[in-house]
């Protein structure tokens, strides 16, 4: 039988090294909250990040790049409703509501 594929709730692309250690935290905070996420972990572009987001069927994604490291924020975006929030980084609370939904 085949074992049905689990889409993510969320996807977070990372551009650069700060960024993708940010991502790899959020991941594994949403984890150990029940909500199965993804991140990259092998340094594709943005653009083919953001395809796989698509193509995995997750529900939401997020980018993290320097800017959202330093601000401590970034745009968590529906992916079916292509709807935007701004979310914060350094308490996740909101995020995870969110995608709990």
């Amino acid at each position: 039988a085949d074992i049905p594929e689990k889409k993510p709730r969320l996807y977070v692309a990372a551009l650069g090294e700060r960024a993708g250690v940010k991502a790899l935290e959020i991941v594994e905070r949403l984890r150990r909250e029940g909500v199965y996420a993804e991140c990259d972990i092998v340094g594709r572009s943005l653009k083919a990040q953001m395809k796989y987001a698509d193509k995995c069927g997750a529900r939401y994604s997020m980018v993290i790049g320097s800017d959202e490291a330093d601000k401590k924020v970034a745009v968590l975006k529906n992916m079916r409703e292509k709807a935007e929030a701004e979310v914060s980084l350094e308490n996740l609370d909101n995020l995870i509501a969110i995608v709990k939904e």
